[in-house]
C-alpha cells in the first residue's frame, strides 16, 4: 500500500529578528503627515514545482478561497505599525478580494489575487517597513489566550506565541446531514486560515515583505508597482492509495469478488498468512485515518537556520527546504501531547468508516519533533492508521468467515473451533463414534461460555460440555 504523502498545508513561526526579506528594499520613502496612502498587493498561494511536486498536490478550489485578508504592518525595530484613528497595525483591501484563477499547469503560483491597500499613517510617521499577511483569520477558533483578536498584534507575539486549535470552517449546507466520518466533514470544509510563507534563503530565514519604496500617493501609481505576499496554508491535507500491482511476494491487493475471495467489491484485500493447516489468510481493509494528531498549531511556521538536510534526515534531491518555490517542509511545531494539548485519536468505527477512494482526505495540524526519536510507534507524531479484518475458507462450513484470533496457553488459534478441539484433546474424555472407535470430544460436543467470576476480563471464557450431549456417550480415557 503506498501512501500519498502532505502536500503543502504545514506553517509554524520564528523571532523577526532573525527574518530576512527576498523583496528588494527601495529605500525608507516618508510619507506626508495624515495623507492616506495606496499600496497595491498580491496575495500568492505557493504551488507544488519543484522536487517534491510528485509528493504535493494543488489545492481544490475551495481549499484556495479567499474570504478576508488582515496586512500588518511593523517598522523596522519590529514594532507595530500603527494606522491613524484605528490604535491597531491592520488593515484589509479597500474592495473585496477575488480570487484568481487556479494554475493547472503546475508552477510555483497555484492561486494569486490582486488588491489595494489604502491606509492613513499616524501624524509624523514614514511608510511601514513590512507587511505580514494573515488569509481568513476569521476562521481562527479566538478562545486560547493567545488568538489573534482583533486589537493591535506585536511582531514577537505574531510570529512565536499565537496557536490555535481551528484554522478552516466546516460548512454544512441545509438539508444534509452532519457527517461522522473525517472525510464526510472534510468535503464541506472552507475558509482555511493562510499566513505568510517560511522558508530558508541565503542561509537567513524569509517571512515578512518589505514594502518601502511601493506605497503611493495615488491608487493608479501603486497598482503599476504591486507586492507579491507568499501564503500557504496552517493545515496540512492526507490522502491514500492503495497499490494494486504485484510485490516482490507476488501478493497484491485486490477488490472484492463474489466468486473468488468474497468481500465487499468497494474494499481491497490480499494474502498476509496462512492457517496451521495450510489455508490463504486476506487482510481487508476497512478503512484508514491519521491517528496521535496535534491539537495545536502555530499561526505562522518556526524554521531554524542551522538545519541542514542530513541533519533532518532529508537529501539534497527531496530537501527540506525549497527558496524558489517559496517555502520550507520542515518545522518546529506545538508539542504535541503536552499539558493543554491532548493528542487526537478516534474510534475503529470511525477508522474503518473513512474508505479509500480518490475522493477521500482529511486534514491535520503539522506535528514534527525538535529532536529525531528512533521509537518508531512509542512517539507523539502523528501517524497513518489503516482498519483491517482477516477472512479465510473455511473448509468445515463451506464458506468464508471472519478469523477469530484466539489466544490459549500463549498459542494464538484461528477460531473457537480449534481452541475447543485442543482442551477436548487434552481433556481425556472421548466420544463414541462406532463400536470400538472413539475419538476426543471438540467443537462438535464443547461451547464457550463467559467466565463468571467478578474479576474475569470480558475477553476470557470458559468451555462446557453443550446441554445436548448425552454423558452416557462421553468416556473418559481410564474407563473407555
Amino acid at each position: 500500500m503506498r501512501i500519498v504523502r502532505l502536500f503543502p498545508f504545514a506553517c509554524a513561526a520564528f523571532m523577526m529578528s532573525a527574518c530576512a526579506s527576498e523583496n528588494d528594499d527601495k529605500g525608507g520613502d516618508t510619507n506626508a503627515e495624515g495623507k492616506a496612502q495606496y499600496m497595491a498587493v498580491n496575495i500568492v498561494s505557493v504551488g507544488t514545482n519543484g522536487s517534491r511536486a510528485a509528493e504535493y498536490d494543488n489545492g481544490l478550489p475551495n481549499e484556495s478561497q479567499i474570504k478576508d485578508v488582515r496586512f500588518y504592518f511593523y517598522n523596522q525595530d519590529g514594532s507595530p505599525y500603527l494606522l491613524d484613528g484605528t490604535k491597531t497595525n491592520w488593515t484589509k483591501p479597500i474592495e473585496n478580494i477575488v480570487n484568481g484563477q487556479q494554475n493547472t499547469n503546475g508552477g510555483n503560483i497555484t492561486q494569486e489575487t490582486n488588491s489595494v491597500l489604502v491606509f492613513k499613517p499616524e501624524t509624523g510617521n514614514s511608510a511601514p517597513y513590512s507587511v505580514i499577511a494573515v488569509v481568513n483569520a476569521g476562521s481562527l477558533d479566538n478562545t486560547l489566550k493567545n488568538s489573534l483578536g482583533d486589537g493591535t498584534q506585536e511582531l514577537n507575539s505574531l510570529l512565536t506565541t499565537i496557536e490555535d486549535k481551528q484554522f478552516y470552517k466546516v460548512n454544512i449546507p441545509t438539508g444534509i446531514t452532519t457527517p461522522t466520518t473525517n472525510y464526510g466533514k472534510a468535503v464541506f470544509a472552507e475558509n482555511f486560515v493562510m499566513t505568510s510563507s517560511v522558508y530558508l534563503k541565503d542561509e537567513e530565514p524569509q517571512c515578512q515583505t518589505l514594502v518601502s519604496g511601493h506605497v503611493y500617493d495615488k491608487e493608479d501609481e501603486a497598482k503599476k508597482d504591486p507586492i507579491d505576499i507568499y501564503v500557504e496554508r496552517v493545515v496540512a491535507k492526507v490522502t491514500a492509495e492503495v497499490n494494486t500491482t504485484t510485490t516482490t511476494t507476488g501478493s497484491k491487493w485486490e477488490l472484492g469478488n463474489a466468486t473468488t475471495n468474497n468481500w465487499e467489491t468497494t474494499k481491497y484485500g490480499k494474502v498476509v498468512g496462512k492457517t496451521t493447516d495450510g489455508k490463504d489468510v486476506y487482510a481487508v481493509l476497512d478503512g484508514w485515518n491519521v491517528a496521535d494528531e496535534n491539537g495545536t498549531a502555530m499561526l505562522e511556521k518556526n524554521i531554524d537556520k542551522t538545519w541542514t538536510n542530513i541533519g533532518l534526515g532529508f537529501t539534497d534531491s527531496d530537501p527540506w527546504n525549497s527558496a524558489d518555490y517559496h517555502r520550507c517542509f520542515w518545522e518546529n511545531s506545538t508539542e504535541a501531547g503536552a499539558s493543554g494539548n491532548k493528542l487526537i485519536n478516534y474510534s475503529y468505527t470511525t477508522i474503518a468508516n473513512n474508505a479509500f477512494g480518490t475522493d477521500k482526505y482529511v486534514y491535520t495540524l503539522p506535528n514534527t519533533l525538535k529532536s529525531k526519536t528512533t521509537e518508531k510507534y512509542n512517539n507523539k507524531l502523528t501517524k497513518f492508521i489503516v482498519a483491517a479484518h482477516l477472512r479465510y475458507y473455511n473448509d468445515g462450513k463451506g464458506k468464508w468467515e471472519n478469523v477469530e484470533i484466539c489466544n490459549y496457553k500463549g498459542i494464538q488459534y484461528i477460531g473457537q473451533d480449534a481452541v475447543l478441539d485442543v482442551i477436548g484433546s487434552e481433556s481425556g474424555f472421548y466420544i463414541q463414534e462406532s463400536a470400538g472407535k472413539y475419538k476426543s470430544i471438540g467443537h462438535e460436543q464443547l461451547e464457550f461460555i463467559k467466565a463468571t467470576t467478578t474479576n474475569a476480563k470480558d475477553y476470557k471464557a470458559i468451555a462446557k460440555v453443550k446441554d445436548g450431549v448425552n454423558p452416557s456417550d462421553v468416556y473418559h480415557k481410564d474407563n473407555k
